[in-house]
């Protein structure tokens, strides 16, 4: 009875170490999104996606890390892969902007996703972030209705733009 109560006693520390070494190795993740939204930016006749990035307060991303961000393209087209690396490990934000999108349609789902590359080219993190919006982009006029930096009429816009 005794050999019994002490092997199961062994297993159930067995158990228990392994379960505490599972997450100890995997720990808490480094990536968490803020923000992240299609941009519809009426003045240049353009829509964009945007996410920042930011790392956990309570772990800091390893030196010489990259992190890659896929925005899925509205139009159909291969993902849009943008990649910033981590230069300096204390860094609390990095932040990502698509080129101009097109095809973005109301009440639909797109991903983004967004991998923390080790220096050794492994995946330490990875988390996927959903854009949606709620108009699409007929809401854009067909040409900017002004251009330059201090928003001069856009000749070739017509008068019916602004």
């Amino acid at each position: 009875m005794a050999t019994t109560a002490r092997s199961l006693w062994g297993a159930a520390v067995l158990a228990a170490a392994m379960a505490l070494a599972g997450c100890e190795q995997a720990g808490p993740p480094y990536l968490e999104a803020q923000g992240g939204s299609f941009i519809f930016n009426y003045r240049l006749a353009q829509a964009y996606a945007g996410v920042m990035v930011v790392p956990r307060v309570h772990k800091t991303f390893p030196k010489g890390s990259i992190i890659e961000v896929s925005f899925q393209d509205p139009a159909g087209g291969p993902a849009i892969v943008m990649k910033k690396d981590v230069t300096d490990p204390r860094r609390l934000t990095y932040s990502f902007e698509t080129p101009a999108l097109r095809g973005i349609k109301a009440n639909t789902d797109y991903t983004a996703t967004i991998r923390l590359i080790g220096a050794d080219g492994g995946e330490l993190d990875k988390l996927v972030k959903i854009f949606r919006s709620d108009v699409d982009e007929s809401v854009l006029p067909k040409k900017p209705p002004v251009i330059g930096p201090g928003y001069t009429r856009n000749p070739d816009a017509g008068p019916d733009s602004l």
